[in-house]
């Protein structure tokens, strides 16, 4: 199989994987239920662990679990399990930061400075994702994983902004800026590199061109 086609593939797969399907298949469904379960386990000790330390409840962190450890065998299904577990936790950690953010806005406003000077961050799911940053080196390539780098920074910039600009009026000539704002609160970026690992090429000229579409399709539907 040439490039294209194996990237043609990749793309199928994982847009079939990422929505939802009239797929009533019960063997489909129990594998599928039971790889969730096998990365719910191997993330939720960490996941505990982050959210038990700013005050919130074990069962918290067992929904926040069960989201990120589907995301990580239904739409990444084609990766490895290693790759899968990254995902996971990294979707815990966004969808938490997310969800919290505003009662730690300082935390989120000194996100990038404290990543740059390798300074641990006081709200505990941000070290949890810095590593996991450090770390996408080591399962993506050079282009793949200064994307997510970016990707991330941008993307928790994006949510402190949220969170410090409720009184800002929209004027009505801003018609770009829901998409623009989108882009960088999604994460798009680093969850269209997602899908390929560094086993799979060594250089990303293969499938570079189809991230435009990628990332398009990943924020109107997440």
């Amino acid at each position: 199989m040439n490039n294209q086609n194996e990237v043609k593939e990749i793309l199928r797969d994982y847009l079939k994987r990422s929505v939802t399907t009239a797929k009533t298949d019960d063997f489909y469904l129990v594998k599928i239920h039971e790889r969730s379960a096998k990365l719910f386990q191997r993330i939720f000790g960490t996941v505990s662990d982050f959210v038990e330390d700013v005050g919130d409840n074990v069962e918290v962190a067992k929904k926040l679990s069960t989201v990120a450890a589907d995301m990580g065998v239904t739409a990444y299904g084609h990766t490895s399990s290693a790759h899968q577990e990254y995902i996971a936790l990294y979707t815990a950690c966004v969808v938490y930061a997310d969800d919290v953010g505003s009662r730690h806005v300082e935390a989120l406003a000194q996100f990038s400075h404290r990543f740059s000077t390798g300074e641990k961050h006081p709200f505990p799911v941000l070290n949890v994702l810095a590593g996991l940053m450090k770390q996408s080196y080591d399962l993506w390539s050079k282009t793949g994983a200064d994307a997510i780098i970016s990707s991330t920074l941008m993307g928790i910039a994006a949510r402190h902004l949220e969170c410090t600009s409720n009184d800002m009026t929209i004027t009505p000539q801003a018609t770009w800026w829901p998409n623009y704002f989108r882009n960088r609160t999604g994460f798009a970026t680093a969850y269209a590199h997602f899908n390929f690992m560094k086993s799979w090429r060594p250089t990303p000229d293969s499938y570079m061109q189809s991230l435009p579409y990628l990332e398009f399709f990943i924020n109107s539907c997440k």
